[in-house]
Formats: C-alpha cells, sequence, structure tokens
C-alpha cells in the first residue's frame, strides 16, 4: 500500500499518491499531528484535554470522537489503534513522517563511527538530505489559539528541531571545509547564520569561506552588517577574534593557519554534543606538541588590528602565535 504522507516542517499537509488531502478540521490536524511525532499511544482524556481545554470533559471526549471517526474515514480504519482508551497512530508503515526521517538521518549520522572526514561517506549525504527535509520550522504559521497546551507543546518541539538544525548546518560547514569545498559550504552557513545572526562563531565561519573562495568584498561586507546589527541590537562591538579575522581579510592576510586555529576552537567534542553528531579526530602530529616556542615563519607584516600593530612574530606555541606589538594607547611594545 502506498504510505501516507504528513509534511509538517513548514504548513502542515498531508499528501497520498501525490495529492494533497484535506483534513477537515484543524484539530483533526493537530490531533494527526500530535499522534504521529510523539509516536506512543496517548490517552484519552489527555488528548481531549489538550485539544479541548475549555469545555467539560463530556463534551472534549464527544468532540474527540467525531475528530477520530473523521481520521479513520480519511486515513482507513488501520489508520489508529484504539485499545479502551489508549489511542496510537500506527507508524512507520502506514505514514511516512518528515521529522522521522529527518531524526532518522541524524540517528544513523551518532552511530557511524568514523575517524577521519575521507570515511564520511555515510554522513554527508545524510547531513545533506537532513538539511533539506528542514524546508522551514516545524508548523510553521499553523496555530490552536483555544488550545494554549498545544502551542506550548508546538513551540518547544520547534525549539529543538532548529537547534538539530543549527548543528547539521554547523557539521556541513565543517565537512566541506576540511574538504576546501567553500562555495558549496557557503549557502549552509548563510542558514547557519540565519538561525542565529548574533553568534559571532558563524560570522567568522561564513567571512572566512567567503574570503578563502576568492569574495573578499562579501567577507568585508558580512562584517561590516555584523557590527552594525551588534551595535543596534546589543550596543556592543564584535569579539576580538572577529576583528582580528576582519583586519587579515582587509590586508589580504587571510592564511591557512588562522583558519585551522578557528576551526579547532569549535570543533564539537564529544561532550558536548552528547546525544548528536560524533566528531571527526583529528590526524595525530607529525611531533609530539610542546609549550615551548618555535622558531618564528615568515609572516607578511607590519599590520593593525584595533590599537595594537603587529610588528613581527617572534613564535608559535602548541596553542597560540606569539607577536612583537606596538600598543598606540599606552605608547609601548607588548609581546
Amino acid at each position: 500500500m502506498t504510505p501516507f504522507k504528513l509534511y509538517l516542517f513548514g504548513p502542515p499537509r498531508l499528501e497520498h499518491a501525490g495529492e494533497t488531502l484535506a483534513v477537515g478540521r484543524r484539530k483533526g490536524l493537530a490531533l494527526l499531528v500530535y499522534l504521529a511525532v510523539t509516536n506512543r499511544a496517548q490517552h484519552r482524556d489527555a488528548l481531549a484535554t489538550l485539544l479541548w481545554p475549555d469545555s467539560s470533559q463530556r463534551r472534549a471526549r464527544g468532540s474527540l470522537r467525531q475528530v477520530l471517526s473523521e481520521l479513520n474515514k480519511l486515513l482507513g480504519n488501520d489508520c489508529l489503534l484504539i485499545d479502551g482508551d489508549q489511542i496510537t497512530l500506527t507508524r512507520p508503515d502506514y505514514l511516512w513522517l518528515d521529522v522521522a526521517r529527518f531524526q532518522t538521518c541524524i540517528e544513523v549520522i551518532q552511530s557511524h563511527d568514523h575517524l577521519s572526514e575521507e570515511n564520511c561517506q555515510v554522513c554527508l549525504p545524510l547531513l545533506q538530505e537532513a538539511a533539506d527535509l528542514y524546508s522551514a520550522d516545524f508548523l510553521e504559521g499553523f496555530t490552536l489559539r483555544d488550545a494554549p497546551e498545544f502551542d506550548e507543546w508546538q513551540f518547544f518541539q520547534a525549539e529543538s528541531l532548529r537547534q538539530q538544525l543549527a548543528l547539521i548546518l554547523k557539521q556541513l560547514v565543517q565537512c566541506f571545509t576540511q574538504l576546501k569545498a567553500y562555495e558549496a559550504a557557503i549557502p549552509y552557513a548563510r542558514r547557519w547564520q540565519a538561525l542565529d545572526p548574533l553568534h559571532e562563531p558563524v560570522q567568522r565561519a561564513l567571512m572566512q569561506l567567503y574570503a578563502q573562495s576568492g569574495q573578499e568584498a562579501a567577507a568585508l561586507r558580512q562584517y561590516e552588517e555584523h557590527v552594525k546589527l551588534l551595535e543596534a541590537e546589543l550596543g556592543l562591538p564584535p569579539e576580538e577574534e572577529t576583528m582580528t579575522l576582519y583586519e587579515a581579510i582587509k590586508a589580504k592576510r587571510i592564511l591557512e593557519p588562522f583558519l585551522k586555529a578557528e576551526a579547532q576552537r569549535h570543533k564539537p567534542r564529544r561532550e558536548a554534543d552528547k546525544g548528536f553528531i560524533k566528531p571527526k579526530s583529528i590526524k595525530p602530529p607529525a611531533r609530539p606538541p610542546t609549550d615551548e616556542a618555535t622558531p618564528a615563519t615568515h609572516s607578511p607584516l607590519p599590520v593593525k588590528i584595533g590599537r595594537y600593530e603587529l610588528l613581527a612574530e617572534i613564535g608559535q606555541g602548541n596553542f597560540a602565535t606569539v607577536y612583537r606589538a606596538h600598543d598606540s594607547k599606552l605608547d609601548r611594545l607588548v609581546a
């Protein structure tokens, strides 16, 4: 049998054999959505209270019976399993759900153990599929004004899915950056940035991608727009790392080591992203790391960054590069 398809990213819609089906009542659609997403048996009284909170129990149960009858007629008698007061929607064979497929992609990525990007033939297509499935926010534009508990459930579902999308987009940006496919990473970075415009790591990622793909003007414009937004929303300047990156791009000194250091700073950790995408490990260094400074390599200096003018690179440690600079505010040399 051809399964029904329920799309919940964006305005909810039900399809069968390529045709959109009309679910008579909004609360009938809300009930179908709730049973499909929760994917477990629900008590009749709980559903009646959820959707008809202002009605008496008797009237609410009567309204629920009518909606269940309409859903059975629309979907067929095998759609709903009613055992006494327990009501279950039969899934997954009977109903395909975009949100469920989105979650399945994430679960497969979680379970796929790999050591480096070249072992990611499974993860990358699944990340792309999940990003494509998320065409808009969960139940965008749908609400039940007289059922605040349902609206609250909808809100938290939407927020959870948005957070998962942000992690998916971040992982896609990292994957394509590792592959040096900078132009392929830009659309995902833009979607990630749109989810949280004030999140500076994604602003830096987008600036870096523009610069690495030869779009320095777009990178500088991205920074300038971000500065205006921070000032308007928070009254704050950008973070020091963001300003440093801007100056480097402006001076055409956006170097590969800078990108690698930034990527490593924001690399997802197994503990931090518990329950989601497993991070990719990096290859071991050719020599043991050391905190001692190593001889400096040539760098095209000087360059002006804020109140500091970088004069010379004097050493590199395990976590940072040391520069000799002139502090214009204090009028002295610093390192």
